[in-house]
């Protein structure tokens, strides 16, 4: 349920998102395009009325918009400058727990984002180019801004989890991190919502939240814990031991579905169905898990990307390991996620049908119903799906269709019927003539859904042949 929302002490749309997101509310041009300021032609409005209210924050931006003839500085930049003018304004009012932008941390010796002088002189010199010399504070009040929104920054997603925004929210962002939460963190529009998966639950400042993905062994994450908050996470997640051993599983020789668990320290990896004897050595189970991270890693650091190539290489890194880690590997499990997503995108029918589903198992069991990942994960499994078959009514597909649905039901409440509304977007809805009977379509299988999500129905679902 939620349990508290909170408007943005300062928010930016995404550079790629520009022209198809309104600056104030940020609601997406799905059918219509929204219009952009007469003046400086680059921030854009669903209507007249968000325009009006943004125009407290839009005023000295447009202003620097058209003194820099359409040269638009980057996201970060632009956060950073409207910051810098709502504070000049006075702006720096309490938030929903009393908080204010001074209360905010910007700065812990040895975990901050470290800023070099030269970074912060060419940051200095676009910001005084963009907002003019007499706006920009002395450097030592930007440093600290920039330290601020470098440490308190959050991504705004839409209802398909995808980023359209960036902005601070220095309420929400005071709560402490935990991977076993009270809650977790959605956005409505440009509202950010705390939202409990717990019964009897009512908002306090000690409610803890997740800020990563539990699709991570513990070591990944307190790498970025402690960068973030000085310190390791302690919780019930991250002191369950098994759970690592069970992300770096191999598979069982004799059983279909024997996870023979991890753990470099026994003297050899056991089958947990069975009892018999890994097929493969810690050594190479070791080796076997690295290949996937290493392929996971390159895919997280390149900007610039050949989708094909990536795809390629991301498959055969796959198929080599496929038959050594069982089909709950967490690494395995990421690696098909990411294929899903490159698959999909690039409309390789062949590989989607391969990795429509391969994801499922993994993320089923390291993630409970109510986690943004796993409503994410299958709805990229419906939309692969929805490339191999033909017919939107096919049952398997269908089957799937209503898990993903209530799955969003859980995670994202009462805008979950927004969240399937975004489906009518993708590849799923291309079967139907038009928006209306696409509409028509996920009314009836929301109507059949709701509220019928059960841990039971977790099963592996496979791909039907055509």
């Amino acid at each position: 349920m939620d349990l508290i929302e909170e408007e943005a002490f300062a928010k930016v749309v995404l550079d790629n998102k520009l022209e198809d997101v309104c600056a104030n509310c940020f609601q997406e041009s799905i059918v219509k395009k929204f219009f952009h300021c007469a003046k400086c032609e680059v921030i854009h409005y669903c209507s007249k009325e968000c325009q009006i209210s943004d125009w407290i924050n839009h005023k000295p931006e447009c202003k620097a918009n058209r003194r820099n003839s359409g040269r638009i500085l980057n996201e970060d930049d632009r956060l950073i400058a409207r910051i810098i003018w709502k504070l000049a304004r006075g702006g720096d009012s309490p938030a929903l727990n009393g908080r204010r932008w001074t209360d905010l941390d910007g700065f812990r010796e040895g975990k901050h984002f470290p800023m070099d002088d030269e970074r912060l002189d060419e940051c200095m010199e676009d910001l005084a180019m963009y907002m003019g010399v007499s706006d920009l504070p002395k450097r030592d009040v930007v440093k600290n801004i920039i330290h601020k929104v470098d440490y308190n920054m959050m991504q705004i997603m839409n209802n398909q989890m995808v980023p359209i925004g960036i902005g601070i929210y220095v309420g929400l962002i005071a709560h402490k991190h935990s991977c076993n939460p009270d809650g977790h963190i959605l956005f409505s529009g440009g509202k950010a919502v705390f939202r409990s998966r717990k019964k009897d639950v009512t908002y306090s400042k000690d409610l803890t939240v997740n800020y990563l993905s539990l699709m991570q062994t513990k070591e990944e994450r307190n790498k970025h814990i402690v960068l973030l908050f000085g310190k390791e996470c302690n919780c019930q997640v991250c002191q369950d031991e098994e759970r690592d051993r069970m992300a770096m599983s191999v598979r069982c020789s004799v059983c279909s579905k024997g996870i023979c668990p991890l753990n470099p320290d026994a003297g050899q990896l056991v089958c947990s169905t069975c009892g018999r004897k890994a097929p493969i050595g810690i050594k190479e189970a070791l080796k076997c898990n690295q290949q996937v991270k290493r392929q996971l890693r390159k895919l997280d650091k390149r900007k610039k990307m050949d989708l094909r190539a990536c795809m390629a290489e991301s498959v055969n890194v796959y198929d080599r390991n496929v038959s050594k880690l069982s089909h709950i590997n967490l690494y395995l499990g990421r690696l098909a996620s990411s294929i899903q997503r490159l698959c999909s995108i690039l409309k390789d029918k062949d590989l989607c049908r391969q990795f429509a589903t391969a994801p499922l198992e993994s993320y089923n069991y390291f993630l409970s119903p109510g986690d943004r990942d796993l409503t994410e994960v299958h709805f990229r499994s419906v939309v692969c799906m929805s490339r191999v078959l033909n017919d939107p009514n096919h049952p398997e597909l269908r089957n799937l269709l209503q898990l993903t649905l209530s799955l969003s039901s859980i995670s994202h409440g009462e805008r979950f019927r927004d969240y399937a509304g975004g489906v009518s977007n993708n590849p799923f809805f291309s079967y139907f003539e038009n928006e209306k009977e696409a509409a028509q379509h996920i009314r009836d299988v929301v109507i059949e859904t709701e509220g019928r999500i059960q841990p039971e129905n977790f099963h592996f679902i496979r791909v039907p042949k055509q």
